[in-house]
C-alpha cells in the first residue's frame, strides 16, 4: 500500500509519516519504505551516507531510471536502511534539482516496492511538480492538520481540492496532529471535526516521540515501539488505528492490536 502524507508546513506531517513507517516496521507485517520530496539527509547520516557520496551526474542517472524500462532492483538501490532492516529510506528528497523528476522517481519507486508499506512524505502542493500524478500513485492520502484555528482552513481547502480533482476524490482521510481530548468540550471545534467530508483520526502530542525523532534516534524508536514502551503508547495506538482503517475489513483483520506482537 502506498500512503501519501500531505499538509501545510509545520503541522508535524513528517512526524506522522515517520511514526506510521516505524510502527509498521517494528510491530506489524514487515518492511516499510519511507520517501520524501524534501531533504532526507538526517536519515542518511544515520546510515553513514553523505551527500558527497552521490555522483555529480545524479540527476542524469535518476532521469535514466525514470525514462527507461529498468528492473526494480535498479530503483531499489536508491534506498538505504539507516535505522535497521525494517525501514528503507529513499536517497531522493532534496538531492535532485528538478521537483518533477523527484516526483517521477518517487512514483516509480512506489511501484518497485508495491509489496511493501510505502509512505510518501509530500511537501509540494497542488500545482507544484507532478503533484497530482504523485497523489494518483497513492492508495490513500492523509491530510495532516493541527489542533488549532487553522483546522477550519485545512478542512475547507482539502474538501475543495477533493471536489475539483477526480484524482483526489476517493482516497483522502484527515488526521489531526497534537490533538487534546479537552478540545471535545469546545463546541466550535466539535463542529469542525464533523464538517469534513472524509474519515478523521487524531494523534495526541507526545514529547517522547518528538524527542527521539528530532534527535534522529530511530534505532531507539524502533526498539521502544517493539517493546511497547509506555511513553509511546498513545501515539502507537493512534498509528495502529490509522493502519486498521487502511487494512482491516469486517471479515479480515490484518493489523495486530496494540501489544499483540509481543
Amino acid at each position: 500500500m502506498v500512503v501519501g502524507i500531505v499538509g501545510r508546513p509545520r503541522v508535524g506531517k513528517t512526524v506522522v509519516a515517520q511514526l506510521l513507517a516505524n510502527v509498521v516496521g517494528a510491530t506489524q507485517f514487515g518492511e516499510a519504505v519511507y520517501m520524501s520530496d524534501s531533504d532526507t539527509s538526517v536519515y542518511l547520516n544515520n546510515a553513514r551516507y553523505r551527500f558527497s557520496d552521490l555522483p555529480e551526474d545524479y540527476d542524469e542517472q535518476v532521469r535514466e531510471l525514470v525514462e527507461k524500462d529498468v528492473p526494480n532492483s535498479s530503483i531499489k538501490r536508491l534506498f538505504v536502511q539507516p535505522f535497521g532492516p525494517e525501514v528503507k529510506v529513499g536517497v531522493i528528497g532534496g538531492f535532485l534539482s528538478d521537483i518533477c523528476l523527484t516526483h517521477d522517481i518517487m512514483i516509480k519507486a512506489a511501484k518497485a516496492f508495491s509489496d511493501k508499506f510505502v509512505v510518501m512524505d509530500v511537501n509540494a502542493k497542488q500545482g507544484t511538480g507532478n503533484y497530482l500524478e504523485l497523489m494518483d500513485a497513492c492508495n490513500v492520502v492523509i491530510a495532516v492538520g493541527m489542533c488549532d484555528n487553522y483546522i477550519f482552513d485545512m478542512l475547507t481547502e482539502y474538501d475543495k481540492d477533493i471536489e475539483s480533482n477526480r484524482v483526489l476524490a476517493y482516497k483522502h482521510l484527515y488526521l489531526i496532529n497534537r490533538y487534546d481530548d479537552k478540545m471535545k468540550n469546545i463546541k466550535v471545534f466539535d463542529k469542525a471535526l464533523k464538517c469534513g467530508q472524509r474519515p478523521l483520526h487524531t494523534l495526541a502530542y507526545n514529547p517522547a516521540l518528538k524527542k527521539v525523532i528530532m534527535n534522529g534516534e530511530y534505532r531507539k524508536l524502533q526498539s521502544s515501539l517493539r517493546i511497547c514502551h509506555p511513553e509511546l503508547e498513545a501515539p502507537t495506538k493512534s498509528a495502529i488505528e490509522v493502519l486498521q482503517h487502511l487494512y482491516d475489513t469486517k471479515t479480515k483483520k490484518i493489523i495486530k492490536p496494540y501489544g499483540e506482537w509481543l
